[in-house]
């Protein structure tokens, strides 16, 4: 079984290579990647440029680690998320399932990353889709209600649901994550 340190811990040894070769660093995450990447920035803000996050995930309401540990012992998978995509032909390619014991390494990682999120300094740009099925708008605020860092900055995507990398307004975040990257490069 693969506990939720592994995927942070995937994500260190990427970041250190970076490290040693380049002089700026940011690290982007979207969904569950958004949890990760401020995870470990709990622990490599002062060597980050900065953080970019679209529709990050930092909890999921009425489902505490707790309880999904009782789940995984009767319900060996659940049904995954995903497609969750407003622009008509364009699909997310995912699983059809998910196990529940995974389920609960991941909101694990959540409940230890929301309480170590003021150590998040690094200058933060997230993007929150207003029409987003998957995560409610809670996790933008706690999120940012949480972090350390001074220089944070949100972006409402209206025309997008939870994947809006690949929905309509993609541009808006591929232009101003640029924006962002220049202005802390």
């Amino acid at each position: 079984m693969v506990k939720w340190q592994e995927w942070p811990a995937k994500v260190e040894n990427d970041l250190n290579v970076l490290l040693q070769s380049c002089e700026k660093v940011f690290i982007c995450g979207l969904s569950m990647g958004g949890g990760t990447v401020l995870n470990v920035a709990t622990r490599y803000s002062k060597q980050l440029a900065g953080i970019i996050l679209v529709n990050p995930m930092i909890h999921v309401k009425l489902v505490p680690h707790q309880l999904a540990w009782v789940i995984s012992r009767f319900q060996k998978m659940r049904d995954s998320v995903g497609d969750d995509i407003k622009r008509p032909g364009i699909t997310e390619w995912g699983y059809d399932s998910l196990p529940a014991v995974g389920v609960h390494q991941l909101l694990k990682m959540l409940s230890y990353t929301r309480k170590r999120l003021h150590d998040v300094t690094a200058p933060l740009q997230l993007f929150h889709s207003v029409d987003d099925h998957t995560l409610p708008v809670s996790n933008t605020e706690i999120i940012l209600a949480g972090v350390g860092s001074r220089d944070k900055n949100r972006i409402e995507l209206v025309n997008s649901y939870h994947v809006a990398t690949l929905d309509y307004d993609q541009e808006i975040i591929f232009e101003n994550s640029r924006i962002f990257i220049q202005s802390h490069s």
